[in-house]
């Protein structure tokens, strides 16, 4: 999978220490900004497809708690003649991310879930870019733009199959139309609530595999010729969490 964008610059980095002539005294001093989808754990967060995290100094600042993810710009500063420490802190919160659980086939209703996907967009994280779909600690993600407006919309992916190790999900979009509106959300799921979405024969057969799989069905409008169609989107493969 490809990384949704190269790993922060380590605190640690080598500095360029500035001497002034005279006298042996060196400051050493940085200011930078990471744009980033993080979760928060208490006073850290970790960012997306890492396997590190950072100690934030002033989390009781912002209406963030535990396990949220949002997508944060962060700042990292150090001033030798200021601070102890390099610091890390949280400049800005972009969004907060909903995660919602993945439901039955039968929860429901289609007829009202009828909002058209335009278009399936890799997603943009400052000025890097990452895949349109990926899975990461067990939450689905997809980024559409779809044929309505944001606001109040409403969203939800079910379980239409399985085959295999694959578990076949239908996204569903229930959005206001104004003309020609086009809104774009990164939804996320939590795979872990296939436990409850999923027959008991079902779950018990995923819990067999090393390796599931996902794959996504999206109603969409297609851009040349307009014509609707249920589109397949290709597999993402995870580690299995319910395996025995």
């Amino acid at each position: 999978m490809k990384k949704l964008f190269k790993l922060f610059l380590l605190s640690a980095m080598p500095f360029a220490s500035l001497v002034s002539c005279g006298e042996a005294e060196n400051s050493i001093s940085f200011d930078n900004y990471y744009e980033h989808i993080c979760t928060v754990n208490k006073w850290t967060v970790s960012p997306e497809l890492g396997d590190t995290f950072y100690r934030v100094d002033n989390m009781d600042r912002f209406d963030l708690n535990d396990g949220d993810r949002a997508k944060l710009v962060l700042r990292n500063y150090y001033n030798s003649e200021v601070t102890k420490y390099p610091e890390w802190t949280i400049h800005q919160v972009v969004e907060v991310i909903p995660v919602f659980d993945i439901v039955s086939k039968d929860a429901i209703n289609a007829a009202e879930y009828n909002t058209y996907v335009t278009s399936i967009n890799s997603y943009k994280i400052g000025d890097q870019i990452s895949d349109d779909i990926w899975v990461w600690n067990n939450l689905q993600n997809i980024n559409v733009q779809f044929k309505g407006v944001k606001k109040d919309a409403k969203f939800a992916l079910s379980v239409i199959g399985i085959e295999e190790n694959c578990v076949n999900l239908q996204l569903h979009i229930k959005a206001d139309a104004d003309g020609d509106t086009k809104s774009e959300k990164l939804l996320t799921f939590n795979l872990l609530s296939l436990e409850k979405a999923l027959s008991p024969n079902d779950f018990a057969l995923l819990s067999s595999y090393d390796k599931l799989q996902t794959k996504l069905f999206v109603n969409c409008i297609l851009p040349q010729t307009g014509v609707i169609k249920n589109i397949e989107t290709p597999a993402t493969e995870f580690e299995n969490p319910f395996k025995k």
